[in-house]
């Protein structure tokens, strides 16, 4: 990415998007998301990034617009966006959650192979002091 879409991508996650652990199959992924009425936004997060898939949301107000929403997808990936992204954030909750997905990304999802119970408490309590840090 270019710079000024770094710049770019970590406003938008700043002020509509989200840094979180996606429950999956019993693990918790990293991911980033953005919701948004505006499809040219989302696609231009897929353009940028190379990553990511948006699917339509659903709303039970017939009165609202239609929303979207652009979610990544691979740990791996996510990180190396939030590597590039981080130090642009300026919501302290977020750039907190970023540094530490950064940062704990190799005890929070192991490739291949099971965990050993240790490594499996480890990672609980990683999770739990990832929600702890807010939304």
């Amino acid at each position: 990415m270019r710079d000024v879409e770094i710049g770019w991508l970590a406003g938008i996650i700043d002020g509509e998007g989200s840094i979180s652990l996606d429950p999956r199959n019993g693990t918790r992924m990293p991911r980033l998301s953005v919701p948004s009425t505006d499809i040219e936004i989302l696609r231009k997060c897929v353009e940028i990034t190379g990553t990511g898939n948006i699917t339509k949301r659903n709303s039970r107000n017939s009165k609202h617009k239609e929303t979207w929403q652009w979610r990544t997808s691979g740990s791996r990936k996510t990180i190396a966006i939030l590597k590039q992204i981080s130090k642009y954030l300026q919501c302290p909750k977020k750039a907190k959650r970023a540094f530490f997905l950064i940062e704990n990304i190799d005890r929070l999802c192991k490739i291949g192979g099971s965990y050993t119970t240790e490594e499996l408490q480890l990672r609980t309590n990683l999770w739990n002091e990832f929600y702890s840090l807010g939304i």
